[in-house]
């Protein structure tokens, strides 16, 4: 498979009791992706709080994620979240130096960069590695709207630039503009949880990036609709919508629900947030084990013995 392709969700950064970063819940969770049928996973998505953790911590959480994405034989990819670009593409080096097999990258958002700022941001980076590159396309959590034109213009100018995360609202429109302006050998992902997942199966997608919770579902929608079986794909889909639709109100609510199905599997140790966090209530919590409880289980049903 090509690079970020099929299933890669986002790895969640898990924290002990005390906050601090959990290493080897980190190793456990990327070793159970890969054993989910994961086509690779992902660091410092939102969903990971990347924006959270020190440069430091953001560099050990390369090197062990590397080692253990080695060991479980599952592409491992990095995103670049600087917003300075000589800071972005120093990060990208590094991950490159650590192992990453791809990065991803955020352009970036603060004090409204012109589009040709962003252009020139990714291709700085672009230019000083060797690895594929995955460009973030998240105006709902940025604030900052990018034209279909400018990323077709990247991937002109950047061979290794091949792969698009999309998640506006909608993303279907969007994501049709630029596959059809676009060289052959670019490709879409869904994000935003996948809420979209199979409408932008249906319009060329080549994979998702979701969380990582539930990651056994997502992998058989996209096994269903690989194997030509679209209606079995969309009525799993469907029953992941509500949980999608009530856990993601907000980023930090979503992260703090998908941390506690993966503290609920064993997947890590803790589902501890670094603050500020989402607080919920008793009425969010009871609607949240309504919807996730039955999808845990059918997660587990399909896991791989």
């Amino acid at each position: 498979m090509a690079p970020f392709e099929g299933v890669c969700p986002i790895v969640s950064t898990p924290f002990d009791d005390e906050g601090s970063v959990d290493y080897d819940s980190l190793e456990s969770q990327i070793t159970a992706l890969a054993e989910g049928g994961c086509d690779g996973a992902i660091l410092f998505g939102f969903a990971g709080e990347f924006y959270k953790l020190t440069e430091e911590e953001q560099g050990r959480i390369v090197a062990r994620s590397a080692a253990a994405a080695e060991a479980a034989e599952i592409p491992l990819y990095v995103s670049v979240t600087a917003h300075a670009t000589s800071v972005a593409v120093d990060r990208a080096e590094a991950a490159e130096a650590r192992g990453a097999a791809g990065l991803m990258v955020l352009p970036p958002f603060v004090m409204g960069p012109t589009e040709s700022d962003i252009r020139e941001h990714v291709e700085a980076i672009a230019e000083a590695v060797d690895l594929p590159i995955m460009v973030q396309y998240a105006p709902d959590n940025t604030g900052v709207t990018i034209s279909p034109e400018t990323l077709v213009e990247i991937s002109e100018a950047c061979p290794n630039v091949t792969r698009y995360k999309v998640e506006c609202t909608p993303p279907g429109g969007y994501a049709t503009a630029l596959l059809d302006a676009a060289p052959d050998d670019v490709g879409v992902l869904v994000g935003s949880g996948g809420r979209a997942y199979v409408e932008l199966l249906d319009r060329g997608a080549v994979g998702v990036v979701p969380g990582g919770a539930l990651h056994e579902i997502y992998v058989e929608i996209t096994d269903r609709y690989a194997s030509g079986d679209r209606p079995g794909a969309l009525d799993l889909h469907r029953e992941l919508l509500p949980y999608l639709q009530h856990i993601g109100q907000t980023g930090e609510m979503f992260i703090h629900y998908e941390k506690q199905i993966l503290a609920d599997r064993g997947f890590v140790d803790d589902p501890t947030c670094r603050d500020p966090s989402f607080d919920p209530d008793e009425h969010l919590d009871r609607l949240f084990s309504d919807l996730a409880d039955p999808l845990v289980d059918r997660a587990a049903d399909l896991r791989p013995e």
